[in-house]
């Protein structure tokens, strides 16, 4: 992962350059702002603890995959749940991800939060 860090890293000094998340007509986010905000996801934690994400392949799952990355921290990266499918059957799941990963903490993506609710960690 350090080379990853590094490259991304490497690309700050050029504000023209990022990423688009969703669709090529999105906005770009730049390497520097995309960086800033990894570095502020540290979680507090530390290196080596698990943390479980629960997103939907959006750019703030990326920051916080990155954030985890930043800190040394191991992300353990869970399914959203499907539109469908009952909250207290994906809640069950969700536990059962926490149990077998020995996640410390979770980061969940903000849309995603009702759903989530009440997961226990560590």
């Amino acid at each position: 992962m350090s080379e990853l860090l590094e490259a991304l890293r490497a690309r700050c000094d050029r504000p023209d350059r990022g990423l688009r998340f969703g669709s090529a007509e999105a906005p770009l986010v730049s390497y520097m702002e995309l960086w800033k905000r990894a570095e502020s996801l540290s979680f507090g934690l530390s290196p080596g603890d698990r943390v479980l994400l629960v997103g939907d392949n959006s750019q703030a799952q990326v920051e916080a995959l990155l954030g985890c990355w930043w800190a040394g921290l191991v992300p353990i990266c869970a399914p959203p749940p499907a539109r469908l499918s009952p909250g207290q059957i994906y809640r069950e799941s969700l536990h059962n991800w926490v149990q077998l990963s020995g996640a410390r903490a979770g980061w969940v993506e903000p849309e995603l939060l009702e759903r989530c609710s009440e997961i226990p960690l560590e």
